[in-house]
């Protein structure tokens, strides 16, 4: 009987829980200023075979979310928060399934709580915009989910039997979004050299799983439609994008990066620098690291002018003295050492260090990939997404250390975690 009254309590907080989310998710409607008119327009225009052919020849190869949302706009929206609330569940479900972690509702909440350390625009516009949340919050949750295969079968050594609905998920995936299909192809073949290298054998499921990530790249890098885009794009967002010599893309890339880790990352990236700090074995290197964060804290709250002017090497010529060139670095050089710091932190107590330095990598790696696009300043915060799913996968590891270091702190702990999120969420409401 008690247990019986134990599950429905839970049943009743994960229901009050999906509730409140999806109340959440209905204040972002519908917005005609967007992309969401243009998409909700095509009905009316083309059938939906000569709609795909057109956009894939004239377009994009993201076939998917064009399909979706061909007809999605002509349904009530709170049909499409429902769907959009189910893949954000698939995602937290996936993403604790690929760290190795049970999977209960206060463990499921993780993934709400630790996207609100992320800045807002980058939650808006790739989760809780429309049109946005079906190229990237459905592209990280099918992504996600058809990972799980090779998590399992390198960190449990599971034989994975009954998979189909894994390669469904990598089937949907393949044809929705080329920035997460590149990063899955590079978690897949690290998976695939691990797994040669210690001589594991070779599984089916994962085997198919990579083949839809290859299928998918090719078919959206081929289509068509993606030289007339880049033609039309270049002119609109950035004319003299293919005059930048080798050193001015490298240069415009990493203005861009940095100042989009410290707009929209800081406050994800210092909470793994407590987490991981907190996980420190001995006082010495915990006191090492303290100081080597409030330094870069002081830094940045007292000088922001100089540690965080990521733009003064941009209008900066070639032909400048050595010292104000030096001084342009200084943000960059401020920066990659609490890069470096943070990275060296999560080394020394990750119990899968290889896998965090990976994922960390491939954070990086997700957003560097537009410094070869000419809407590198047009695609707005959504292409972040990526990123903060996989920082989000380093703070998950962690999180599972210090509740198995310190279970008896695990409500405390929610409820630190609670306090920056609840803020951000709240004060974009109304």
């Amino acid at each position: 009987m008690l247990g019986k009254r134990v599950e429905r309590r839970n049943l009743l907080i994960i229901g009050a829980i999906l509730l409140v989310i999806f109340l959440y998710l209905s204040r972002f409607g519908f917005d005609p200023t967007t992309d969401d008119a243009y998409f909700k327009a095509q009905a009316a225009q083309f059938s939906i075979g000569d709609y795909l052919h057109w956009r894939y020849t004239r377009w994009t190869g993201r076939l998917l979310p064009e399909f979706v949302l061909y007809y999605i706009f002509h349904l009530p929206v709170g049909f499409f928060h429902l769907l959009n609330l189910g893949f954000g569940w698939l995602l937290a479900y996936s993403l604790l399934r690929i760290t190795q972690q049970k999977i209960t509702w206060p463990q499921m909440c993780l993934l709400p709580i630790l996207l609100g350390y992320v800045n807002f625009v980058v939650l808006h516009d790739g989760f809780l915009w429309l049109t946005g949340a079906v190229n990237y919050l459905w592209a990280a949750a099918l992504g996600a989910y058809a990972l799980i295969p090779f998590a399992d079968s390198y960190f449990k050594g599971e034989l994975i039997k009954r998979g189909w609905h894994y390669l469904i998920a990598a089937a949907l995936f393949s044809l929705i979004n080329e920035q997460f299909i590149v990063c899955a192809f590079g978690i897949s073949l690290t998976y695939w050299v691990l797994t040669l290298y210690h001589r594991q054998r070779i599984q089916v499921i994962p085997l198919l799983n990579s083949v839809f990530f290859a299928a998918g790249l090719l078919f959206m890098y081929l289509a068509p439609g993606n030289r007339l885009r880049i033609v039309a794009e270049t002119k609109h967002w950035f004319p003299n994008f293919y005059d930048l010599t080798l050193w001015g893309h490298f240069r415009v890339g990493v203005s861009w990066l940095f100042t989009a880790l410290n707009q929209n990352f800081l406050w994800l990236l210092l909470l793994i620098a407590v987490l991981a700090t907190t996980l420190l074995g001995t006082r010495r290197l915990r006191f090492g690291f303290y100081t080597g964060y409030l330094l870069f804290i002081a830094g940045y709250l007292v000088q922001p002018g100089i540690f965080n002017n990521f733009n003064l090497i941009n209008t900066t010529t070639m032909t400048t003295s050595i010292s104000h060139f030096i001084f342009c670095l200084i943000p960059y050089l401020f920066w990659s050492g609490f890069l470096l710091l943070l990275l060296s932190n999560i080394m020394l107590v990750a119990a899968q260090p290889i896998f965090l330095a990976l994922c960390c990598a491939a954070a990086l790696l997700s957003s560097m990939i537009m410094w070869f696009s000419p809407t590198i300043y047009g695609s707005g915060n959504r292409v972040f997404a990526a990123m903060a799913i996989l920082l989000i996968v380093v703070v998950l590891s962690l999180i599972k250390q210090l509740f198995q270091r310190y279970p008896q702190y695990q409500t405390q702990i929610y409820q630190l975690l609670l306090v920056l999120p609840v803020i951000n969420y709240l004060s974009h409401l109304f």
